[in-house]
């Protein structure tokens, strides 16, 4: 996974996210993987930093996805709450 944060203004708690996830099969299986990509995830979003220990992250998300018998692409509206403990 590659992501990319930017705050939106110096000494925002607000920041745009981009992030890409690549998912890779290694070979071909007897239960339908077939080797090469398997899927892909791009976000687009925003970050925001709640305090220290926990950020909530709104945006698009584009999954494209390949199967053995057809590829298909999902749009979402992704939220992520991320806690620190």
């Amino acid at each position: 996974m590659l992501k990319v944060t930017k705050p939106v203004s110096r000494g925002s708690d607000l920041s745009w996210v981009l992030s890409d996830e690549l998912f890779l099969n290694f070979n071909n299986t007897d239960w339908g993987a077939r080797s090469g990509i398997d899927q892909n995830r791009a976000f687009l979003g925003l970050s925001y930093k709640i305090d220290a220990s926990a950020t909530l992250e709104l945006g698009y998300l584009n999954q494209a996805v390949n199967t053995r018998t057809v590829d298909r692409e999902n749009h979402v509206f992704s939220s992520t709450l991320s806690l620190k403990f």
